[in-house]
């Protein structure tokens, strides 16, 4: 395989805590890390609410033109052997807010919710615009998901997305919480791959390609409550343990956002939204296909204003330059 090349984390074992109104000293250690946690972003009577209209629009099965079906995602093919997976009778919904019923307007109301826009405009000192809503139900039993970066599959250029992932329920190791690399921020966009023998992945069951980190890179798991809210960039690597539980949920409301600035973005997640809601038009990125060594495939050098500058001292690794995989965002 073509090339390698050095990659430098600062990882801390701690997920920065920011305020609604993030001070200076939480907004520098964002930006150091790609990755904080605002408790409490929204209420507990609104994450009720909005468990009320979800469930009520899954209750009969899948979701027409919103839930994620095999076309998209060869492994829910029946002949793959997946029959018993909770996640075919709860697969995750795709931008559901375009929806033109009671789940699409309330999806759009907290995509567009000025909390959220607040607090990205003071992370990253740049107007956001709305890229895509998802919804995940992670049932018990449901696997988790291999180590990725966002900005792969949305491909926002220059620069790079920014997530806001809504806990809908009690997050952990067991009900399959997500878990980051703090530190991996100002990272380059790394290489995903299939692993053949996928009990050594994080995540063990998980789905989709994954990064394979060395031994002493550990992703932090993301403890959250219903109403916690994780803002993280498209660099940072993170992924989702499998819901090893009986009878808990694991519900996420997820959201991503480009910067105004941003020149284009894949296909999937045209058309952007502004705050008020109008659409924005940028050209379409590429839809990828080899990856090259690492060092070629960091984003625009102004990239650093935004999300963070890389560092010269931490962990340092190599890893080959892979082929990308092109999957949906967590």
């Amino acid at each position: 395989m073509a090339g390698t090349a050095t990659i430098t984390i600062n990882q801390s074992n701690q997920i920065t805590e920011l305020g609604i109104e993030p001070s200076q000293h939480e907004i520098n250690a964002f930006r150091s890390s790609g990755v904080g946690v605002v408790r409490n972003l929204i209420s507990q009577a609104e994450v009720e609410s909005i468990l009320s209209v979800v469930m009520d629009a899954a209750a009969r099965g899948p979701v027409p033109g919103i839930s994620e079906t095999a076309a998209w995602s060869p492994w829910m093919q029946p002949e793959n052997g997946n029959e018993d997976d909770p996640l075919l009778r709860y697969p995750r919904l795709l931008h559901p807010h375009r929806a033109d019923s009671e789940l699409g307007r309330v999806c759009l109301e907290y995509l567009l919710d000025q909390r959220i826009w607040d607090l990205l405009r003071a992370v990253t000192g740049e107007e956001p615009l709305a890229a895509q809503s998802m919804f995940y139900f992670k049932p018990p039993g449901a696997r988790g998901q291999g180590l990725h970066q966002d900005n792969n599959p949305l491909a926002v250029r220059p620069g790079t997305c920014m997530a806001a992932w809504i806990a809908m329920d009690r997050c952990d190791s067991d009900t399959g919480a997500l878990s980051v690399v703090p530190g991996s921020g100002p990272l380059p966009l790394l290489c995903d791959t299939e692993y053949e023998d996928r009990r050594d992945l994080f995540g063990v069951g998980g789905s989709g390609a994954s990064l394979k980190l060395p031994d002493d890179i550990k992703p932090v798991t993301a403890q959250m409550d219903p109403g916690d809210a994780l803002f993280f960039n498209g660099q940072v690597i993170h992924g989702s343990y499998p819901n090893t539980t009986a009878d808990q949920w694991r519900r996420a409301l997820i959201f991503h956002y480009a910067s105004e600035r941003c020149e284009e973005i894949a296909k999937f997640y045209h058309p952007l939204l502004s705050s008020d809601g109008s659409e924005v038009k940028r050209a379409v990125s590429p839809e990828g296909g080899i990856c090259g060594p690492i060092h070629e495939r960091s984003a625009h050098p102004d990239q650093e204003k935004s999300h963070g500058a890389g560092r010269d001292r931490g962990r340092e690794f190599r890893r080959p330059a892979l082929l990308m995989g092109r999957v949906p965002a967590t």
